[in-house]
């Protein structure tokens, strides 16, 4: 296995890729509220993924239905969007794929729905495997404080 060297070109569209992901994630924070179906929110992740001229990734891959995957609480990842929804003090994960004429941007962002007043803990079980994640506020964006394995 060789590493391929990518050309000016290429790494350009890579950077592109990356910032088209990094705004559709900034626009899907702000429809992040209580009472918004995770369906809901996978048809704006599709409808902004393509304004930008880019494909959404996950759209039918291996019969995936969704354009993005939304996890809540203690879904781990990959969470298929539907009718449930969101709830004052939710974690909720956003996962996405994006592909610009070939080159793939992926990314999950994580969001706390609603008002919250001084932290937010969560824990996930994986595979008997507990992790701790305490969040903390910062100028209306949450921030990763610490990750605790236990």
């Amino acid at each position: 296995m060789s590493i391929t060297i990518k050309t000016p070109r290429e790494i350009e569209l890579m950077r592109e890729a990356g910032r088209i992901l990094a705004e559709v994630h900034n626009e899907l924070g702000k429809i992040i509220e209580p009472g918004i179906t995770t369906l809901e929110i996978d048809k704006m992740g599709e409808k902004l993924i393509r304004s930008y001229g880019c494909e959404p990734s996950f759209l039918n891959y291996q019969g995936y239905p969704a354009s993005i995957c939304v996890s809540i609480n203690d879904e781990v990842i990959h969470g298929i969007p539907g009718s449930r929804k969101l709830l004052e003090g939710d974690l909720v994960s956003i996962d996405i794929v994006v592909d610009k004429d070939g080159y793939f941007a992926d990314a999950t962002r994580s969001f706390v729905v609603g008002k919250n007043e001084k932290s937010y803990l969560c824990r996930i079980n994986w595979n008997d495997c507990a992790i701790w994640c305490q969040y903390i506020p910062k100028n209306d964006n949450y921030i990763l404080l610490k990750i605790t394995i236990l």
